[in-house]
């Protein structure tokens, strides 16, 4: 299908425009025999992804934003992330009505398939700032993806971008580089704080649509615990993992964690 509508006009169509023959055929269950609700399971990851790469689409042009000091405009980015990252988590409600027993019926059919190979939600963890290059290894039978997790891994984190622009604004951050590193700076901490309290109000907005994200993301992978614990306990994951207890170490990871906490605490008295 080329996409035409086949009237001879060779005007574009609703169905060429979108890929649908391609994207409606992807829908492959494998299990056997059969089971009802594995098209559920399938269907609810496949948009997951699709999710996965709008996400990292807009933090790429919100890192770019940054970089180039329009800072306003990039609030309504942050805001769509945050909106694409609330409707990720709405999603989890829908699989939740696959039940642990239905979801026994295909699993086996999963052999070693599992979440933990997504090699965009790896990139999302790097844009946002979570950086583990060890994890690129992981990736090694797909070397086109493993060039995308490295070049992720080696450019600046949404999180060192905003720092930068917020010092380049005159706000004097301490530190300026915060990519993969995981204990709270609490000369960063007061920055930030001393930022939102005495900056312009598109600093304000960018530090309350920055938090909202960490926040959203956080709830995210929350959800994702639960529901995984529902279907499967404290059984081992698909992917070798150790299941439920390994998703729940992922839970400690903080993101932004000074400007979290800056906005968590008591504004400073001005100095006198």
């Amino acid at each position: 299908m080329n996409g035409l509508s086949g009237t001879g006009d060779e005007r574009l169509t609703y169905s060429g425009y979108l890929h649908l023959d391609s994207v409606l055929a992807a829908q492959q269950p494998v299990a056997e025999p059969g089971c009802h609700d594995e098209m559920l399971f399938i269907v609810q990851h496949q948009v997951a992804e699709l999710l996965m790469k709008l996400l990292i689409h807009e933090l790429r042009e919100a890192c770019r934003l940054l970089d180039t000091n329009e800072g306003p405009s990039c609030v309504a980015v942050l805001d769509r992330i945050d909106r694409v990252l609330a409707h990720m988590v709405d999603q989890w409600s829908l699989l939740e009505t696959l039940s642990p027993a239905s979801f026994a019926e295909f699993r086996p059919a999963l052999q070693n398939a599992s979440g933990i190979q997504s090699a965009q939600y790896r990139i999302i963890e790097f844009l946002l700032g979570y950086k583990r290059p060890h994890v690129i290894r992981c990736f090694s039978p797909q070397p086109e993806m493993m060039a995308l997790l490295r070049e992720a891994s080696e450019a600046p984190s949404i999180y060192d971008q905003f720092i930068r622009y917020l010092h380049r604004q005159g706000h004097g951050m301490p530190v300026t580089g915060r990519d993969g590193v995981l204990e709270e700076d609490d000369a960063l901490v007061r920055a930030f704080r001393d930022a939102y309290a005495y900056g312009a109000s598109d600093v304000r907005d960018l530090c309350d649509r920055m938090a909202s994200v960490a926040g959203t993301f956080h709830l995210w992978r929350a959800r994702h615990v639960q529901t995984v614990s529902r279907f499967i306990g404290r059984a081992a994951g698909t992917g070798g993992s150790s299941g439920v207890s390994f998703l729940n170490r992922t839970l400690q990871v903080r993101f932004f964690p000074e400007l979290t906490s800056a906005l968590n605490r008591e504004p400073a008295e001005p100095a006198v």
